[in-house]
């Protein structure tokens, strides 16, 4: 019996967050960097500009700022590197926006390049999503030429009941 009863709620949760609110982003980005002489820390600030599209009718602009330090494992390669993150991403679809707070201690970037972060607040459509933990990944790449840039793709588990709300959002 208590089986069954396990079996029933895993059911019902799966149910209850059968959707997803999707977007990706991709943005150059404005970094500036100090280091240490050996180069084994690396310090940066940086400003992104973007856009970004969702599974729902909204999209819009990004617009990231933050701080980022690396303890760099090999002195010739940010690639394997513990990173403090402390990043605030805003997103805007016409008046309505949400934003999304990347934070993480000594990250470890040669295991992996995505993490849970929490949308902070939202407003119309996107209230919906307030303290929803996501999953987000990235990557990061240079344009020989232009700016350095990346891309961003952030899934939320919701229930359907959620994605309705954003979908059907009138004012």
């Amino acid at each position: 019996m208590r089986t069954l009863i396990i079996i029933l709620l895993l059911f019902l949760n799966n149910i209850i967050l059968s959707a997803v609110f999707k977007l990706e982003d991709s943005a150059s980005i404005d970094q500036n960097l100090i280091s240490t002489s050996d180069k084994m820390f690396v310090m940066s600030t940086y400003e992104s500009n973007g856009v970004f599209t969702s599974n729902t009718q909204y999209g819009g602009t990004s617009k990231c700022i933050g701080s980022n330090s690396y303890k760099k494992k090999n002195s010739n390669s940010l690639e394997e590197s513990l990173r403090t993150i402390n990043d605030l991403c805003a997103y805007k679809s016409g008046k309505y926006e949400f934003f999304v707070l990347f934070q993480a201690l000594d990250f470890d970037t040669s295991q992996s390049m995505a993490m849970k972060v929490p949308i902070i607040s939202g407003t119309g459509p996107f209230q919906y999503l307030n303290g929803n933990i996501c999953d987000a990944a990235w990557i990061t790449y240079d344009n020989k030429g232009f700016k350095r840039a990346y891309l961003m793709q952030l899934v939320c588990k919701i229930s359907g009941k959620t994605l309705e709300k954003i979908l059907n959002f009138k004012e």
